[in-house]
């Protein structure tokens, strides 16, 4: 159902910019200031001085195009020879401490509206991210990184396929703070029939880079209008197999403010009438409960809860049946169903009292990192820590199959992509 293409990548020429390392650099919406004002002095040819440039109003992004334009006439970026797919591995450990490999490649995904012949959104996007991409896209006629997309290979064809690509030389290694990240330029014929043999048999779930992709429809069809780019009518994408046991996927767990006039113990009482309640007396319990829920999905459902009250919990919903009134009838059973939702419309919402429809009785934040949240409450600055298991990617794509999106803040693709490995221009075809 999904069309891949090679295409000319632009990359970085090693012998002008030294390491890699020191010119890549994390997705533009995770980069704070200070960041990507250090990763800039590190290295001013860094990636980030023009996927996230600096400046007022549009003249930022003029500036950007600029820096585009002259490091490619200098040939610090220079374009590949021939048309590629670009194979990815990233060797990483988990925040659990676990060692884990990612497998995927990049290539040029022909643009189609969402659920047309089978790419599907799993989450909103906004209109702020998108009017920024898009003023950048405009600048630079460019993909700087890529949108993160899954698909299905339950017979792991192209897993092993990528096995006798990797036994050739590497063509770019970088090393992170997390693992090291390797990148094969794929040109045999056959092999790129595999994959584009395996993706039309295969619907999409874009993971990550929801705003790129709708940036890209919008910038597509302004081409349209004016005659077109045959490269505007495709991405660039990152695409992994939805059936790689180890992708991973971190939860995003929940901090929660109450009123000042909050009885934690009538909270706990309400929470009781649904939930077994475990206490946590063991050593480290917030380590030992991120392990146990870090896994697993479905009933019985299961929270760490903290509160300066209550101390370290294992909340265990008694039955999901009960409870699904609850739970929004407007959505399909596979979003229902959802840890998430479970722990905002049933916990949260109904029996803790924090509801987003109803201003002045809480707010809720989100964190993946346990240590975090845990911290947050232990200090005062909120009253209740709740941690959830992360979504597994079969559970995402049902979601997305079935027309509904993600919860709000519900997955996290760990690690996230370097931007700066690959880049594509949209002057041409793909």
């Amino acid at each position: 159902m999904a069309e891949i293409a090679p295409f000319r990548g632009i990359r970085y020429a090693v012998e002008r910019v030294g390491r890699l390392e020191d010119v890549v650099a994390p997705p533009y919406d995770v980069i704070t200031p200070g960041q990507r004002a250090a990763l800039v002095e590190h290295n001013p040819l860094n990636v980030a001085e023009i996927d996230l440039p600096e400046g007022r109003d549009d003249v930022k992004y003029e500036y950007a195009a600029r820096l585009w334009r002259q490091w490619r006439a200098e040939r610090i970026l220079r374009t590949d020879p021939i048309p590629a797919l670009y194979l990815l591995e990233e060797t990483f450990m988990t925040p659990l401490g676990r060692p884990a490999i990612r497998r995927g490649f990049i290539g040029a995904l022909k643009l189609e509206e969402f659920g047309k012949t089978g790419i599907r959104p799993h989450e909103r996007t906004f209109a702020g991210p998108k009017e920024d991409r898009l003023k950048l896209m405009r600048a630079t006629q460019a993909n700087l990184s890529q949108v993160f997309a899954l698909y299905r290979d339950p017979e792991r064809r192209l897993g092993e396929t990528w096995v006798g690509v990797m036994r050739g030389g590497v063509d770019a290694e970088v090393g992170a703070r997390d693992g090291r990240r390797r990148m094969w330029m794929v040109t045999d014929s056959r092999i790129i029939a595999t994959a584009e043999d395996v993706l039309r048999g295969s619907a999409l779930t874009i993971a990550d880079g929801h705003h790129r992709y709708e940036t890209a429809m919008t910038y597509r069809n302004e081409r349209r209008e004016r005659g077109g780019a045959a490269g505007a009518e495709a991405v660039m994408a990152y695409l992994s197999s939805m059936d790689d046991p180890d992708l991973t996927i971190l939860p995003t767990h929940r901090v929660v403010r109450l009123g000042s006039d909050a009885d934690m113990n009538a909270i706990r009482r309400r929470v009781e009438e649904r939930f077994d309640l475990e206490p946590m007396t063991r050593d480290r319990p917030d380590r030992w409960l991120a392990d146990l829920l870090s896994e697993g999905s479905g009933e019985p459902y299961q929270f760490g809860l903290y509160s300066r009250e209550w101390g370290w919990l294992l909340a265990t919903l008694r039955s999901w049946e009960e409870v699904s009134p609850w739970i929004d009838r407007s959505k399909s059973d596979a979003w229902r169903r959802l840890d998430v939702a479970v722990l905002h419309e049933v916990l949260i919402d109904r029996l803790i009292g924090v509801s987003s429809a109803v201003s002045g009785k809480g707010t809720v934040s989100y964190t993946p990192d346990p240590a975090q949240g845990y911290a947050i409450v232990r200090r005062g600055d909120a009253d209740l820590f709740c941690m959830v298991r992360p979504p597994t990617a079969l559970r995402i794509g049902d979601v997305a199959e079935a027309g509904d999106t993600m919860p709000h803040k519900s997955t996290y693709f760990y690690p996230k992509l370097l931007t700066g490995l690959v880049m594509r221009s949209l002057d041409s075809t793909p």
